[in-house]
């Protein structure tokens, strides 16, 4: 449920609530055949820049996206979608942005690279979006595409001195030294 929903409930509503169990992260591992690592992350100040990409539609209820994103990108790279991006300025990064998140769990994923052509005329399906600049977290990701946004919003974000900001969160991936079963990728949650 995302927080404007719950805000909008009724007091005696809110007593019906089953709240989220927390995230045993000990199992998470397990799990994961003891494969799971996560690096403490690197804070970094990036400057704002323009990704050109083709906008998917997900879900955040039932876990939904993370069945669907990784077909996303490969939607992205069998159909040579990226060809459609106008002024590519490094064709050797690929972009993962969620953003234009709804009340009902329902988010865009851009799946794109850098531009300088944002304000272009664009094909259909396609979007420009602009990544704030400022303060960010960035993880590094290893080994196969594990997810660790849970751990992220689960148990470093919480523990930590920072809170999230506005904006969205994106994932960079070197596509050249990148393969299914090793990524190269690097996670930034805007921080305040």
């Amino acid at each position: 449920m995302t927080p404007a929903k719950l805000r909008k409930l009724e007091v005696d509503q809110l007593s019906l609530l089953k709240m989220q169990q927390s995230i045993d992260f000990n199992d998470y591992r397990t799990r994961l055949d003891g494969t799971f690592h996560m690096n403490t992350p690197r804070l970094v100040t990036r400057e704002p820049n323009w990704i050109v990409g083709y906008e998917y539609k997900t879900n955040l209820n039932d876990n939904q996206h993370y069945a669907e994103i990784p077909g996303f990108y490969h939607d992205f790279g069998m159909e040579q979608k990226f060809m459609a991006i106008p002024e590519r300025t490094r064709p050797d990064m690929a972009y993962g942005v969620a953003c234009h998140f709804e009340e009902d769990g329902a988010f865009s994923f851009i799946v794109g690279e850098e531009s300088s052509g944002a304000s272009q005329v664009l094909e259909p399906g396609f979007t420009s979006i602009e990544i704030p600049g400022g303060l960010y977290a960035e993880f590094t990701v290893e080994g196969s595409g594990q997810d660790i946004r849970k751990m992220i919003y689960g148990s470093w974000l919480p523990q930590s001195n920072y809170e999230r900001r506005e904006g969205p969160d994106f994932e960079v991936t070197d596509v050249w030294k990148s393969t299914l079963e090793q990524l190269d990728m690097n996670i930034y949650i805007p921080l305040k």
